[in-house]
């Protein structure tokens, strides 16, 4: 019933009050009219976690403190680096919180959102949608190579399924022009812990890069009242690198003591031990006598320089295992933009030093019965413990430190027999002084050799490149760039890099290396 009350308030003053009280039985309410609630509190929403992203660093497999850095996301890998059972099934999970407390869910639905900014380099053969003459051009994004992702059993979508609905996906793509087109996008339900989730399906090729926002969607109306989102997130790949070394024995004899003068410069310093090679590394101007290094005998001042047996017990390219790893993650790991291949090595040894042979005979073709071959499938332990027909561990190449080949000075490195790659050190210490340039020669002959394995060369390693210098190899001293790669080679890399042995084994006829650019 309606009831006014009123009371005297000074003189004469009447106030009066029109209070509306529902009969409800053993209860009283009061009505306040719509027009007097307070309105609800906006919606918020923050990203609380990605799983599966790693740190935006060469060699660091951590996830970024918070999910608004930069990270990488890696290719058919998961977090501990082995091939995934398929292909192209590559994901990342990211998680939303959403608030305040008393949010009603079923109001609400995250809509995720994903572009595709620039990539960082500008050299037309890297990124050619810059429109640079070969640099220079106008920063755009929309220029991932992989347009969308792969075909899966999911279909080409970026967004899948996690622990939440999901519903209206669209993947229109990378469009070229833009990073502000939105080239993904779907919905997903929100719990009653106010929490939702989505897996982003990203594409196959290195250097693809993509920022996701999730953001608060009403219902009812379609408004968008809150956002956050990503860092850039950049395609990576993986790759182990294993490092074997030749054994150096330590019998060469010390024929004139250092800092004594030989006769003439065909004088010998130290000379062979009982397996008939000098296996000591150069000092100074000091040369080995003939192709083979048999021995080591004066440079021009005439004076011994060399120590027998200098150089430690194995012949590992770069003296030190650390100093092999900062050699590859120099030219793989490059953050220089027109030099950045996106490959992340990780170094390990499974038997540092193998078998002695003072002259390794090098093969020139696939022939499993040539000295070289032979000696990959034993000696390095490389097939499980020296099985000969033991295959490749998947996403994993070998460097092994050799004596020589026998051609000193002509053959630096050889990498026929792929998964395999060959530095002859006795070829470095013959041109070069320790000391001075041999260890950073050494370094980019390693580069080189495993690039053979790691591009499988759908055009040759050894040219044509760009821009000038690069007149000669890739990743050499020759080419004018160290260890790194030019712009030319560095496209290649990002997108044919294989992700197994069986498809490196059978990479002329492989229907997924044939299908598209990249495992």
């Amino acid at each position: 019933m309606f009831r006014v009350a009123s009371r005297v308030v000074g003189p004469a003053v009447l106030v009066a009050a029109l209070v509306l009280t529902l009969a409800v039985p053993n209860a009283a309410a009061t009505w306040t009219p719509t027009s007097m609630v307070a309105p609800q509190a906006p919606c918020e929403i923050s990203l609380s976690r990605i799983t599966g992203a790693a740190r935006d660093k060469a060699g660091f497999f951590t996830p970024p403190a918070n999910p608004h850095e930069p990270g990488r996301i890696f290719l058919d890998t998961v977090a501990g680096g082995e091939i995934l059972a398929n292909p192209d099934e590559q994901s990342i999970l990211l998680e939303v919180q959403l608030g305040p407390a008393g949010l009603d869910p079923a109001a609400f639905a995250v809509q995720w959102e994903v572009r595709d900014p620039d990539d960082p380099a500008d050299h037309v053969d890297v990124d050619p949608n810059d429109g640079g003459t070969p640099t220079g051009g106008t920063a755009r994004g929309g220029d991932n190579v992989d347009t969308l992702p792969e075909e899966t059993t999911d279909g080409r979508h970026f967004f899948r399924q996690a622990n939440h609905a999901i519903s209206n996906r669209a993947s229109p793509g990378s469009d070229g022009t833009s990073d502000a087109t939105v080239i993904g996008q779907a919905q997903t339900a929100i719990d009653a812990n106010r929490r939702s989730s989505v897996r982003f399906h990203y594409g196959d090729e290195a250097g693809d890069n993509y920022i996701i926002k999730a953001i608060c969607l009403r219902i009812a109306t379609g408004a968008e009242e809150a956002s956050d989102e990503t860092g850039i997130l950049t395609v990576w790949r993986k790759r182990f690198f294993v490092l074997n070394a030749m054994s150096k024995p330590a019998d060469d004899q010390q024929l004139i003591a250092v800092g004594t003068a030989g006769a003439d410069a065909n004088a010998q310093c130290v000379g062979p031990g009982a397996n008939g090679f000098a296996d000591t590394f150069l000092r100074s101007d000091d040369k080995y006598a003939d192709n083979n290094g048999s021995a080591v005998r004066v440079g021009a001042n005439l004076n011994s320089n060399t120590p027998a047996n200098d150089g430690g017990p194995s012949y590992l390219p770069l003296l030190q295992t650390a100093l092999v790893l900062r050699s590859l993650k120099a030219s793989y790991a490059s953050t220089t933009p027109n030099r950045a291949c996106y490959l992340d090595p990780v170094l390990t040894s499974l038997s540092l030093r193998t078998t002695y042979l003072g002259v390794m005979a090098a093969a020139n073709g696939v022939n499993a019965n040539t000295q070289e071959h032979t000696y990959s499938r034993t000696a390095t332990r490389y097939h499980g413990g020296g099985a000969a027909n033991n295959t490749h561990p998947n996403n994993t190449y070998h460097v092994l430190g050799i004596r020589t080949y026998g051609a000193t000075g002509s053959l630096y490195g050889n990498s026929t027999v792929d998964p395999h790659s060959y530095v002859d050190l006795l070829a470095h210490y013959q041109d070069f002084e320790q000391g001075g340039t041999t260890v950073s020669e050494m370094g980019q002959t390693t580069v080189h050799e495993l690039g053979h394995s790691i591009l499988r060369e759908p055009d040759d390693i050894h040219g044509p490149h760009s821009p000038a210098p690069f007149t000669a190899c890739c990743g050499s001293v020759a080419a004018g760039q160290g260890t790194q790669w030019c712009p030319r080679h560095v496209r290649q890399i990002r997108n044919n890099v294989t992700r197994s042995w069986a498809d490196h084994d059978a990479n002329v006829a492989n229907p997924s290396e044939s299908a598209r650019d990249s495992d």
